[in-house]
């Protein structure tokens, strides 16, 4: 190497140091569950069959919680049905108020005292039809009401789907437990401290949403235990405990076991609370189950992998070029790949699935020379279409390709302008876990089904059928190149007429001046060939071109009409035998009744309205009128 590794090393860990520790400063720790922008309590949920669990969420009644998850479906909501209230009887109907048909009227509030000078008391009629009509409302109310606390979280959920869809590069679903509560410094923190990264899928054709484990391990949320004044080791005991046992937010005594631990071994005071009832009576930090989701910052974990980082660091053979110029270290790089004979660097071989302009075939040129480029540029310029074709020019070398991205929809366009045979080998990772998971399936159902339909012989002599064809088409450019720099050259080269040098602008200024005198020589001709006219005939053509009139040197200069669309012999003599036969008809019979000069519009809707009149009687259905 030309540089120093250890040093360069040294430069690389102070500049990662120095974003983990920006990255807490600009994003602190979240310590109160309800300054969170999104929280939703699962042991509070409604009972009802459009919300269904497997799983126990501390609510009395719930399935025993298992030690080991099952995976899959956490939560599955559907969209329930309202229905309308009972229709009061026509006695006391114009006695209710608006609103009495909401699940949440009061009784006592929703009658009219009096109308039109009448008490409501006044008739046991009415009265006995209300007392009827509530014990029905009341029934009614009471399944209604749970309908409606699963529609307010299929609402919320709904909502959440929209946040998701504009923001998906911002933010993530988290399922937490160990609901962790100390006194720090004044500040008081209420926050789960064990987290799992879930999904939200949405069925529309129920509708139903679903939340769904994602394939990621359960992890400690750090910043709150450093903001909670644990150090580095305690920090470093919790997250290998998770790491190699997986306790899952929703798991049992295994993971009741771990939040006990993790009290009782970092507070002298901790305690474990079993019964919520008993909350009012701690003294000191408590910590106790409550399982919630809650919306989360998908840079979440940013400053812990950065760590990780820097705990791989030291290991390191090499550094990318990238790095290495961020910390002002010049690797010998782009120098060992220049030509000793030329002083210039080799010319690569561009594989490309795409066109490219020079610039962008540059870009793929300075990346193989340096090692890194960095391409900027607004929107629709051609940054997307570039990728693509790098993708396939290291393809093409047997290399493996990692495209990042702060958006989904960046890698969805980049995806979209690759060459459609490459892109079942790309798998996005950062959208959705199941679309990811269906992109992985719907690749290797591509490749081994296209596997299984060929053989490598018959691959190996394609790609060497291609490599020949793609080598005459390269011969065959570069001849065109070169044809076409020869044509643009001439328009520059210096020609010699009759013993004088003449530039092209100089040629062209005296064939415009002399065109009036010479405009009407048709060009050069050929020594061996014979002048097809005599001098009598050119004098004749002379003499006849001198007779055209304007209008017929027009006609004579226009272009002659394809053969084609002249009638033949046979049609047109059809043709003349019908016009013949048509003159020797009365064509012109009765023409005086059809204009002269009395004639006006008036005149014309008058005998209109009197020709109306006389076939009125035709439009009668009587039989004898018909007669008539």
């Amino acid at each position: 190497m030309s540089y120093d590794l250890e040093i360069a090393k040294q430069r690389v860990g102070r500049v990662f140091r120095y974003l983990a520790e920006m990255h807490r400063v600009r994003t602190p720790p979240i310590v109160n569950l309800e300054d969170r922008g999104w929280v939703l309590p699962l042991d509070g949920l409604p009972r009802s069959s459009y919300v269904h669990t497997d799983y126990s969420f501390g609510r009395p009644g719930d399935p025993q919680a298992e030690d080991e998850p099952r995976g899959g479906v956490i939560l599955r909501v559907g969209r329930p049905r309202e229905s309308e209230c009972p229709e009061p009887s026509v006695v006391i109907k114009n006695w209710l108020k608006p609103g009495w048909d909401r699940v949440d009227a009061n009784p006592d509030e929703i009658v009219k005292k009096t109308l039109k000078g009448q008490p409501f008391s006044d008739s046991d009629q009415r009265v006995e039809a209300f007392d009827k009509w509530m014990d029905h409302k009341r029934e009614w109310e009471s399944g209604e009401r749970k309908v409606l606390e699963a529609l307010s979280v299929f609402a919320d959920l709904f909502e959440l789907r929209s946040r998701f869809d504009r923001e998906s590069e911002k933010y993530q679903l988290f399922l937490a437990d160990g609901m962790l509560v100390v006194d720090q410094d004044g500040v008081k923190i209420r926050h789960p401290i064990l987290t799992q990264r879930v999904e939200l899928l949405f069925n529309a054709a129920v509708p139903e949403f679903c939340i769904v484990d994602t394939e990621d391990n359960p992890e400690v949320y750090v910043p709150l235990l450093r903001h909670a004044a644990l150090g580095g080791t305690a920090i470093q005991y919790v997250t290998d405990a998770i790491a190699d046992k997986h306790f899952h937010p929703l798991a049992g005594e295994r993971t009741s076991g771990f939040l006990k631990d993790f009290i009782h071994r970092f507070w002298t005071d901790g305690e474990y609370i079993e019964d919520r009832e008993d909350i009012p009576d701690a003294t000191g930090p408590y910590l106790f189950r409550q399982p919630h989701l809650f919306l989360g910052s998908r840079n979440q974990g940013l400053g812990e992998n950065i760590e990780h980082y820097l705990k791989e660091l030291p290991s390191f053979r090499e550094l990318p070029e990238s790095l290495l110029r961020i910390v002002g270290i010049e690797s010998d790089r782009e120098s060992s790949k220049i030509d000793a004979e030329t002083g210039e660097p080799p010319i690569v071989d561009l594989l490309l699935t795409k066109p490219a302009n020079p610039e962008q075939a540059q870009v793929i040129q300075r990346v193989e020379e340096t090692g890194a480029v960095l391409v900027q540029g607004p929107p629709g310029t051609g940054k997307s279409h570039t990728i693509a074709n790098l993708i396939g020019h290291y393809l093409a070398q047997e290399k493996s390709i990692l495209v990042t991205s702060h958006a989904s929809k960046a890698l969805r366009v980049v995806r979209n302008q690759l060459a459609k045979p490459l892109q079942p080998l790309c798998v996005s990772i950062l959208s959705s876990d199941d679309a990811s998971n269906k992109q992985l399936e719907e690749s290797i159902t591509g490749i081994v089904n296209y596997l299984a339909s060929t053989r490598e012989a018959k691959l190996v002599k394609e790609i060497e059928q291609l490599t020949e064809k793609r080598s005459a088409l390269k011969t065959q450019r570069d001849e065109l190149w070169s044809e076409l720099l020869n044509a643009v050259k001439g328009e520059y080269k210096y020609s010699e007429v009759q013993g004088e040098q003449l530039s092209p602008s100089d040629a062209a200024r005296k064939v415009a001046e002399s065109a009036g005198n010479h405009g009407w020589i048709p060009g050069p001709l050929a020594d061996d060939v014979d002048f097809p006219l005599t001098q009598e005939e050119v004098g004749e053509l002379y003499a006849l071109n001198a007779q055209l009139t304007p209008e017929q040197e027009t006609l004579l200069s226009g272009s002659v009409p394809p053969l084609e669309t002249f009638p033949t012999p046979k049609d047109f003599a059809t043709v003349y035998d019908d016009l013949t036969d048509l003159e020797k008809t009365r064509i012109q019979a009765g023409q005086e009744y059809w204009g002269h000069d009395d004639q006006d519009q008036e005149e014309l809707r008058g005998f209109l309205k009197q020709m109306k009149s006389a076939v009125a009687a035709l439009e009668r259905d009587e039989e004898w009128a018909l007669d008539c």
